[in-house]
């Protein structure tokens, strides 16, 4: 969580919301990636208030 404070540090409002989106698909990716490989989970409920846009990135990232 270090990086995402780094993040929020950036002046500029449309790189710093590009390089969170970026932090995010990253993070998430890996997340749900790392929760097929060791659960029995059937699904996963991803909530992206304001973030939407995110959701497919993610799962493509995650390899789903």
């Amino acid at each position: 969580m270090t990086k995402l404070k780094e993040l929020k540090g950036i002046e500029d409002k449309p790189t710093r919301k590009a390089k969170i989106a970026e932090y995010n698909i990253e993070y998430y990716g890996d997340f749900l990636r790392e929760l097929r490989k060791t659960t029995h989970a059937a699904g996963c409920h991803l909530m992206a208030v304001k973030w939407e846009e995110l959701i497919p990135p993610i799962i493509e990232a995650s390899g789903g």
